[in-house]
Order: C-alpha cells, then sequence, then structure tokens
C-alpha cells in the first residue's frame, strides 16, 4: 500500500493530466445544490398559497437527488485517480445507472450513522443539563432551548462524539464504492467498507487532517481583510479587502484545494481497495471487478523480460573407454586385403566389356551379310 505522500503526489500528478473534469465536477455540483435551495425558497414562500406538501415534496427529492450526484462525483474521482478519462457528465448521465441501489446504500449509511449518534446524543445532553450548560427557558409561545457553551463543554461533546467519528471512518469507501463498483449491492457496500478500513481507520483519519493547512491556506485573503473592518478610518477599505478576500478564497477553494481534496481521497480509497485484495480480505468477485485495474499500473514502469528457465544439465554417462593406438605398419597390413578386392572386381568388370564388344561385333557382320 502506498504511504500517504505518494498518494498526494500521484493526486497531483493526475490532476495535471485532467485539471478541468476535476474543477467542474465540484463546481458544478455546488451550483445543482445552490438552485435546489432557490427552488425550496421558492415554494417556502408560497407555501401560505399551495400548501406545505409540495414544499416538502421539492426538498426531499431535491436533496435525494443531490445525495446520487455526490455519490456519481465520488467515482469519478475514481475513475480519475486511476488515469481513466472522467468528464463532468457523469453526475447527470450516472442518475440513470443504479439509481435506487446508490441512493439505498447512501441512506443505509446515514442512517447507521445515526443510530450510532444517538448513544453520544443522550450522553452529553443529559451531561449539559446537569452541569448547566443546557438551560430550558419559556416564553409566551411555548419551551425554547437555550445553549451556554463552554470550552470544557465543547471537549466533553467531543469526546462523546468519538465513537461516532471512529463508525464514520470505517463507513468512508462506501460512497466510492457506490459510485465506482455500481454492481455491488447497497447493504453490502457497508460490509466491505468496513473489512477494508479495518486496521487502517487512523491513515483515513490523518488523510483528512493533512489538509487542514490548505483550508487555512484558502481562508486567508478572508482573514487578511477582517482587521481592516474594525478600523473607523478605513471600514470601506476593510469592507471592500473583506469581499476580495471571499472571491480569492472562493476561486482558491474551487482551483486548487477542492480538487486536490477529493482527488486525494478517492486514492486512498483505491490504495485501501487493492491492500484489501492483494491480502486476501476481500476478493475481487465482491466488487464485481472481472479485470484487473489499470491503476496497478500507476505510474508506468517497465516490465522486465520474463526469465527463461534454466536448462537442465545432460545426464552424465559412463566414461567411454579409449581404444589403444595401432602401428600404421599393422593398420596397412590389415588395409591391403580390400586392394586385392578391388583387383579382383577390376577383373571382373574388364571381362564382361570384352564380352559385350565381341556380341557387337557379331552382330555388325550379319547385318553386312543381309545388305
Amino acid at each position: 500500500m502506498r504511504p500517504r505522500g505518494e498518494i498526494k503526489e500521484l493526486a497531483k500528478e493526475r490532476l495535471r493530466a485532467q485539471r478541468a473534469p476535476a474543477i467542474l465536477l465540484p463546481f458544478v455540483l455546488s451550483l445543482m445544490g445552490m438552485a435546489s435551495s432557490l427552488i425550496d425558497q421558492m415554494f417556502y414562500m408560497t407555501s401560505s398559497v399551495i400548501g406545505r406538501i409540495p414544499y416538502y415534496i421539492v426538498f426531499w427529492a431535491g436533496w435525494l437527488v443531490l445525495s446520487v450526484m455526490s455519490v456519481n462525483m465520488y467515482g469519478a474521482y475514481v475513475k480519475l485517480y486511476e488515469g481513466r478519462r472522467a468528464s463532468v457528465g457523469e453526475l447527470f448521465t450516472g442518475l440513470g445507472t443504479r439509481f435506487f441501489r446508490k441512493l439505498g446504500g447512501f441512506l443505509w449509511m446515514m442512517l447507521w450513522i445515526m443510530i450510532w449518534s444517538l448513544p453520544s446524543i443522550v450522553v452529553s445532553t443529559v451531561l449539559a443539563y446537569i452541569s448547566g450548560a443546557l438551560v430550558v427557558t419559556r416564553n409566551p409561545w411555548g419551551g425554547q432551548i437555550g445553549f451556554q457553551l463552554s470550552g470544557w463543554y465543547a471537549l466533553l461533546a467531543i469526546l462523546c462524539f468519538i465513537p461516532v467519528i471512529i463508525k464514520a471512518l470505517s463507513y468512508y469507501a462506501v460512497p466510492y464504492i457506490l459510485g465506482y463498483h455500481t454492481e455491488v449491492k447497497a447493504i453490502q457496500t457497508l460490509r466491505l467498507s468496513k473489512r477494508m478500513t479495518k486496521g487502517h481507520r487512523g491513515k483515513v483519519f490523518v488523510m483528512y487532517l493533512s489538509f487542514i493547512g490548505w483550508a487555512i491556506l484558502g481562508l486567508l485573503p478572508i482573514i487578511v481583510g477582517i482587521p481592516f473592518l474594525f478600523a473607523p478610518r478605513v471600514v470601506g477599505l476593510g469592507l471592500l479587502l473583506l469581499f476580495l478576500g471571499i472571491l480569492g478564497s472562493i476561486a482558491l477553494f474551487i482551483v486548487v484545494i477542492t480538487p486536490y481534496m477529493y482527488t486525494a481521497y478517492a486514492g486512498l480509497f483505491v490504495e485501501l481497495r487493492e491492500h484489501a485484495i492483494a491480502s486476501g480480505v476481500i476478493a475481487r468477485e465482491e466488487f464485481a471487478m472481472e479485470e484487473e485495474p489499470s491503476i496497478m499500473a500507476y505510474p508506468v514502469y517497465p516490465v522486465a523480460p520474463p526469465i527463461a528457465a534454466p536448462i537442465a544439465a545432460p545426464p552424465t554417462e559412463a566414461p567411454v573407454e579409449v581404444a589403444a593406438l595401432v602401428p600404421v605398419e599393422e593398420t596397412m597390413a590389415d588395409e591391403a586385403p580390400l586392394e586385392e578386392d578391388f583387383d579382383e572386381d577390376s577383373e571382373d568388370e574388364d571381362e564382361v566389356f570384352e564380352e559385350y564388344e565381341e556380341a557387337y561385333e557379331d552382330e555388325e557382320e550379319d547385318d553386312l551379310t543381309e545388305e
């Protein structure tokens, strides 16, 4: 599994290759969220005429559609980190791909986070009421709950929600599985995420913390303009600087920080998935993955040629006995009978040739006598 530093460096490389879709994916989703809020406000303002039911329908329908679009965005960032082509259109085209499965998996995750939050909410509320941090006041229109927060109570509330944070970290991979591995069942995504993050929740938490510096950098333009608001003679300049700082912070988050964060988070998911498969914690079939993903080759390294198997040595044979050297005279003596045979053969050939010539001459004499 790659360390956090290598994941973030690889995320920067992927951003340089596909910066436009990486920027537009969260930006377009934010625009859709703003449009949904405006529509909700319109129905809310006209609720006195048309009633509250249309407002609730529009509100919840918009929230559910935006939830599925966010899941599609997570899947697009996984493709981007793997070096595959990602596009903004996946936010909308993916709505028709396993819509209810994605929605069901997202709602299933939110339900379990709420279930794990209930004990922490009850404990923190009881402690706040006992200690006086929670005050219930009355007014003519009914009961009103007021909170008197203090430093120690905020710390106590955080401590009460530590189990919720741990469970939320174990569900870290759910939206990525829903958005990328669309064939996985909604309930199964929760189990896969818990198995993937088991023993690695600290790495997920540290990955989130590693972007605190980037968040402070994005808010720096706003922080610079705030002190001018308290100077009575330069209030107008302070307002102008604050407005420009807000625009600068928005630009930094849209162009630099948010795409980098989402790509790095998707990279952590990919590394956790491959580590779980390689270690045998999860089988590849559970992700409905038929082929080896291309991410296994990032960055592309040269493939070494196959090593040929060593050739086995031939079996050892018994040593061959070398015949003793024979003198040349003896060998010539042995070859003498061969010459006699050759002479005998040649004499036989001469006799046959003479007989053939005599027969040919007799045939010529007969032909002449006939003429």
